[in-house]
């Protein structure tokens, strides 16, 4: 049985491999410039947008919805930490343009950048019944967690389940912590 599971996880890890060495020969010097910036800031992006969520919700005194955003997006990042502990899987051995400590199961890049995704949705549909405004949170969070995960495998710092596996558990992180939220009327709110 493990010999079993040990040929099918080498087979995926060379099938990935595979695709990223596809992908670095398409590399094109735009596009790596590009994805390099993002990869610098990205951080810094999510991280200030996360305390302006959050600044936000303490200075409008919604408590709830502070404490479920603190629960989200931070939540999201504990738990891929203990997603890393657990499997403990290494960074791909390719030509990477970025280096990259730590493990690389499930990618911490994608799950940030997915995690506040969710929250900026989250926040414009729960504030507004605009289609606009709710259309525009969609076409611009989502983007911006995907270009961070296709980044982090073009410049080979991730394999593409690891960032697969991100964005669904930030989606699923996401939906079970606004299941749990939209159980009780929001008692913070005036009228």
């Amino acid at each position: 049985m493990l010999a079993h599971e040990a040929v099918i996880e080498h087979e995926h890890g060379a099938l990935e491999l595979y695709w990223m060495e596809v992908l670095s020969t398409l590399r094109m010097e735009v596009l790596t410039s590009v994805l390099l910036w993002v990869n610098r800031v990205h951080d810094k992006v999510i991280a200030s947008l996360v305390i302006v969520i959050l600044a936000t919700q303490i200075y409008r005194r919604r408590w709830r919805q502070f404490c479920l955003l603190l629960i989200m997006g931070p939540g999201a990042m504990l738990l891929n930490l203990l997603a890393k502990n657990v499997f403990q899987r290494p960074r791909p051995q390719v030509d990477a343009l970025v280096s990259a400590h730590g493990y690389a199961f499930p990618s911490g890049h994608t799950i940030a950048a997915a995690a506040v995704a969710a929250m900026l949705i989250h926040l414009t549909w729960r504030e507004t019944t605009s289609s606009g405004w709710r259309g525009a949170s969609v076409v611009l969070a989502v983007p911006m967690a995907l270009v961070v995960g296709f980044g982090r495998v073009y410049l080979g710092a991730h394999y593409p389940s690891d960032v697969m596996a991100s964005l669904l558990e930030a989606v699923a992180w996401s939906c079970l912590c606004i299941a749990v939220d939209c159980d009780r009327p929001d008692l913070s709110r005036t009228p």
